[in-house]
């Protein structure tokens, strides 16, 4: 990965590749939902309570499977939803990307890792990582962003050298309460200094 920050590309053409590329971690690999994913026990994450606890799907109606694949069937050509597949156990959860802002090379992500049997351990840290290295190293984007109400999501990003933007206060209610949601981003440049720190 480059250790200088370049100038935003003008003109050009700017795509996700198609297929999109594996990318394989220690313990997972990241590929491209398809609709044979789209299990009972996939459909049983959207629908678990516990899973959802910081998501507003939790306030949605069942989602089936005709729902789910007509989701991804509406996505943009630069939204993309990776299958988080365990090396022992399976289909485990999904992490998504996109839009992408072209011009200023920036990009949302979400996660869900929703089999409780592999939660606590590492894989949704290796997940955001490996989204992450794509993102900055294949697509060349300058800005990796996200906003979360889950302290699991957040102690991922802090372990991974994210920064904290700030807080909306009290805007997602949960059956604990109102909580915050915060606003997390990682830079090129942060990857940089991390790198040539180490």
């Amino acid at each position: 990965m480059p250790r200088v920050s370049k100038a935003p590309r003008r003109g050009g053409n700017h795509h996700v590749p198609r297929p999109h590329p594996v990318l394989r971690g220690r313990r997972i690999v990241l590929r491209a939902v398809g609709e044979a994913d789209i299990s009972q026990r996939y459909l049983g994450w959207l629908a678990d309570p516990e899973v959802n606890q910081y998501s507003q799907r939790r306030f949605a109606k069942r989602i089936d499977r005709k729902a789910a694949i007509a989701y991804l069937r509406s996505l943009k050509r630069d939204e993309v939803v990776l299958a988080i597949v365990d090396n022992e156990v399976g289909h485990v959860g999904n992490i998504k990307y996109g839009p992408i802002d072209w011009i200023n090379r920036r990009a949302d992500i979400s996660i869900l890792v929703g089999e409780r049997s592999v939660w606590g351990k590492g894989i949704g840290t290796e997940a955001v990582r490996l989204v992450t290295r794509f993102l900055f190293g294949q697509l060349d984007l300058n800005r990796v962003e996200a906003g979360s109400s889950n302290p699991a999501f957040l102690r991922i990003v802090e372990k991974l050298g994210w920064t904290k933007e700030g807080s909306l206060r009290d805007r997602i209610w949960t059956p604990e309460g109102f909580r915050d949601h915060t606003l997390v981003s990682l830079l090129r440049r942060d990857v940089a200094a991390r790198q040539d720190s180490a």
